[in-house]
Parts: C-alpha cells; sequence; structure tokens
C-alpha cells in the first residue's frame, strides 16, 4: 500500500438530490447535483497520447489544476462518467452551484465540448479528485475488485463495466502498460505527486478509494416505470 485508503463518502461532501426525487434520473440510486464538464473521448485519448500520457492521468491533471486555481473554502467532490464517445466530469460542493476558476482551467483543455448543471447517479461516477480545505488536492485510485492495494497496479479507464485497479502482472495484452495505448494508467507508488503547469509545480497527496460499481444498473427504470413512480410522488407530495 504505497499511500492510504481514503475512507470516503462522496454524499458528505457534494449536492445530492433528495432520494424522492431520483425518479427523474431513471434510477434509483443516490443522485449527485453539479457543474458538468463534457469532454471527447477520442480527443481525450488524442491529446494525452501527444502528453505521453494515459488520458485518465491527463484529465486528472486537468481536474487538478481546476482545484488549486478555484482554492474552494469547502471540499469539493469531483468524478465522471462514461457515456457513448463522451466523458462527462462532475464537480459538485454543498451550497455552491458555481466553480467560475475551475470552468475556466476545464474549458482549456482541447477535448472540451461544453458544460452545464447536471445530475448524475453515484453508482456510475468514477471517483477521480476531492478539494480538502484550505490548500490540499487529492487524486483518488480505486483499489482491486475485493480491496486490494499490494503490489503495483493499472487502470483500464476505458472499461465501461467497472473502475477498479489490477496488478500489473496480470496485464496481459502481451506489450507493457507503457505501450499498451492511453486507456491504460499506472496507480502511482507514492503518496506525493506534482506535475509542472505554467512553469509552475502542481502539487497533490494520492489516496485509495473503494471501488465504483459502473455496470449497468439492475435497478434502472424504464420510461413507464419513472412515469408510475412520478404519479406516486406527485400523489405523496401534493394532494
Amino acid at each position: 500500500m504505497p499511500f492510504p485508503l481514503l475512507p470516503f463518502d462522496p454524499l458528505a461532501i457534494a449536492q445530492h438530490q433528495d432520494a424522492s426525487l431520483a425518479i427523474f434520473s431513471g434510477h434509483e440510486g443516490p443522485n449527485i447535483i453539479g457543474q458538468a464538464y463534457a469532454f471527447s473521448y477520442q480527443e481525450l485519448c488524442t491529446v494525452a497520447m501527444r502528453h505521453n500520457l494515459p488520458w485518465h492521468q491527463d484529465l486528472l491533471q486537468n481536474v487538478i489544476r481546476g482545484l488549486w486555481h478555484q482554492h474552494n473554502g469547502r471540499p469539493i467532490y469531483v468524478g465522471y462518467d462514461m457515456t457513448s464517445g463522451m466523458i462527462r466530469v462532475l464537480a459538485s460542493c454543498r451550497g455552491q452551484q458555481t466553480f467560475s476558476k475551475f470552468d475556466a482551467v476545464m474549458m482549456t483543455h482541447p477535448a472540451y465540448v461544453e458544460q452545464g448543471q447536471a445530475i448524475l447517479g453515484i453508482s456510475k461516477l468514477r471517483h477521480v479528485a476531492y478539494w480538502d480545505p484550505p490548500c490540499t488536492a487529492i487524486a483518488l485510485w480505486p483499489t482491486g475488485l475485493q480491496g486490494e492495494t499490494d503490489e503495483p497496479r493499472v487502470v483500464d479507464a476505458a472499461n465501461m463495466a467497472a473502475f477498479f485497479s489490477y496488478p500489473e502482472s496480470d496485464h496481459d495484452l502481451g506489450v507493457p502498460v507503457d505501450i499498451a495505448g492511453p486507456d491504460y494508467a499506472r496507480v502511482p507508488v507514492v503518496e506525493e505527486c506534482f506535475f509542472t503547469a505554467g512553469g509552475k509545480n502542481i502539487q497533490y497527496r494520492n489516496r485509495w478509494v473503494p471501488v465504483t460499481d459502473s455496470s449497468p444498473d439492475e435497478d434502472e427504470l424504464s420510461e413507464e416505470e419513472i412515469a408510475e413512480k412520478f404519479i406516486e410522488y406527485l400523489q405523496q407530495h401534493y394532494q
């Protein structure tokens, strides 16, 4: 374990939706409300390869830089989900709707497409980073499926079923991780890291977090079920 496991609960720091309103997203789980930033997956890969980085690491560095620019007085949660050809990064903080300085950094990335308010299911979000005020940026890395953190590990960020790390010794593509493509990222082996941007060293800490299951939601509702639940909600709250 090169760095600690963080007892992390996004709902403790992010703005989230009342459980009775979860029907609007089409699934039963808790939802996080925040500012979403859409990035083109293909362009992320292209830019990352130009920077000689996996796209997850390239995106993480952009997020870390944005958190430092925002320098918030409250904790900020950042995660992303994957849709067809797009990566949606979500920033959320209780009692705060906008992140103007974070926005400005996100918009500088060549893969950036657009932004807007969004409500995303927490079960679909991959934990990326966390701002711990007054002045600490934390990168979040998934453990193995059983909570493993031993030996050098790798993340396949393009795995649509789940976001987890696995031992580099299990990497079976026949080529080293470094040249296996931009989807594969090595988990750092040290707690303290930095990168250089704009002539400045940007520091952050690494922490493990439990695996996020991104597989298809068995509780996802059909349009008819959503309509039925919406009617039930209206009857319960507006009679």
